[in-house]
């Protein structure tokens, strides 16, 4: 019996939200082809993924994150990865960044 799941009352609960910028040339990453992409996310982390087109500004769109907290952070956080191996991502990747190199250590 494998009865060791996490947190109490699963069922997807939506107690997460997650809202977040994603610059406006990068959003066709998060959405995919045809939506495959945000279409994968909300499959593989069981939340629901909204792309705010209303609020558009300097930053970008923004991109908000419902479901379990845990699976909006998970989902956040792929999303971040997905857009740091972005390559026309260039030099203006916001936000941290600034691991690469840095070997040495």
């Amino acid at each position: 019996g494998s009865s060791g799941g996490f947190g109490s009352g699963g069922g997807g609960g939506g107690d997460g939200r997650i809202a977040f910028f994603v610059p406006q040339k990068q959003i066709g990453m998060v959405i995919g082809r045809q939506g495959a992409t945000i279409k994968s996310l909300r499959d593989q982390f069981g939340v629901q993924v909204h792309i705010d087109r209303e609020t558009e500004s300097d930053m970008g769109l923004e991109v908000v994150i419902t479901g379990d907290q845990s699976s909006c952070q998970s989902c956040q956080r792929r999303i971040n990865e997905m857009l740091a191996n972005d390559p026309r991502s260039g030099g203006s990747s916001f936000g941290g960044g600034g691991d690469f190199g840095g070997r040495g250590s």
